[in-house]
């Protein structure tokens, strides 16, 4: 099922992410690390993402069995995909939420225009429809990003520290109920 909407003069549309959409998924999900993340990582670790090995990641996910998730797409007027929103059964029981985000990645040129809101709120109605009740997703605490979690109606949980390279970083728990 495709969606469309429009925000000012960007229009855009969010469909479920297929197998020809894998290649747009990776170069999304390298290029919005390398923006999002250009001040928090260390430059040495954000030049070591390759497409190629994204692609890898991708081709294991799409597509997924009926009620465990999906990844919706999220691609302009001319077809590009410039966001994504991965989501599926919680991999972390502890918390006490029954499915999770495991990714949301949107191009900058993008943010701010509703895509994310749009990719979030759809996900969330998927997570609904396989009878998931909550959702939770982990953000760095220096992504510049984050403020969106909140205004979209997360509630902070707690934090922990996290490995990426060689160096540890703090990373908090947003949660949200249906």
């Amino acid at each position: 099922m495709k969606v469309e909407a429009s925000n000012l003069e960007t229009k855009f549309y969010i469909q479920a992410a297929q197998f020809t959409d894998i290649k747009e998924i990776a170069r999304v999900h390298v290029n919005s690390w390398c923006e999002t993340y250009a001040s928090i990582l260390p430059q040495s670790y954000l030049e070591s993402l390759k497409y190629t090995d994204k692609e890898q990641v991708w081709e294991r996910f799409i597509p997924r069995r009926k009620g465990m998730g999906g990844t919706l797409v999220a691609k302009n007027q001319d077809g590009e995909v410039v966001g994504f929103c991965d989501f599926g059964p919680a991999r972390e029981h502890e918390h006490g939420f029954d499915s999770e985000i495991y990714a949301l990645y949107l191009l900058k040129d993008y943010q701010g225009l509703g895509v994310g809101k749009n990719l979030l709120t759809q996900s969330f109605e998927k997570l609904k429809c396989q009878e998931y009740k909550s959702a939770y997703l982990w953000v760095l605490k220096d992504n510049p990003c984050k403020d969106f979690y909140i205004k979209s109606g997360g509630e902070y949980q707690r934090d922990t520290t996290i490995q990426i390279g060689e160096e540890s970083y703090q990373e908090e728990l947003y949660s949200w109920l249906f």
